[in-house]
């Protein structure tokens, strides 16, 4: 300042912690738009299923969410990489012109890619289902749909593995990766096992 003295205003970073990562929310958005796609990009981090995800809300013409995200794991790491994606036709902005975070947050279609559902057929696809529904803090999956497109991660891959192996089933990491809807990691259970998969027990 003029007299001498420093006048401290605050972080002009966003920084947030995910997953035990601090994460530059701007470091993000910039990856976004760097898709030819993309014109504008707002990355948040909102409460879901008791814990923080990231969403990213974006504005542009004939955006296709799987070519954005992979083109973000060519530059980002997996824990800074949006679980949700919402197309917005613009960012609302406050009375001053600033990005209305509050109106973005309050935004509950998280862009699920779930158009196609398809309702467990039996037992075991509804035991699953119940099973995945806890881990990801959402309802009505379809056996069909990817673990990765629910808001799925990591930390949660090795938590649906844990609570698999206590009801004495194994499954790798990679048998998510490489089938990561209900009726994949169902197979692959059933090819694993040795014992006959047919039901999983019922939990307290």
């Amino acid at each position: 300042m003029p007299d001498g003295n420093i006048g401290f205003i605050g972080r002009k970073d966003q920084q947030i912690k995910i997953r035990g990562y601090r994460v530059e929310l701007g470091e993000i958005e910039q990856a976004l738009q760097e898709d030819k796609t993309v014109t504008t990009a707002v990355v948040l981090a909102k409460e879901r299923g008791g814990e923080q995800v990231l969403v990213a809300y974006v504005v542009g013409t004939n955006i296709n969410i799987e070519a954005l995200k992979n083109g973000l794991r060519t530059s980002l790491p997996d824990y800074m990489i949006p679980g949700f994606y919402v197309e917005l036709e613009t960012i609302p902005l406050t009375s001053n012109g600033k990005i209305n975070k509050q109106a973005l947050l309050a935004i509950e279609d998280l862009g699920v890619k779930n158009n196609e559902y398809v309702a467990p057929g039996n037992d075991l696809e509804s035991q699953m289902v119940l099973l995945w529904e806890e881990i990801l803090g959402i309802s009505k999956i379809g056996i069909t749909t990817s673990f990765f497109d629910l808001g799925g991660h990591s930390l949660k891959v090795i938590r649906l593995i844990n609570k698999l192996e206590k009801l004495g089933y194994k499954l790798k990491v990679k048998d998510v990766f490489e089938s990561p809807t209900i009726l994949g990691i169902i197979a692959k259970l059933q090819l694993s096992s040795s014992a006959q998969f047919t039901k999983i027990p019922e939990q307290e």
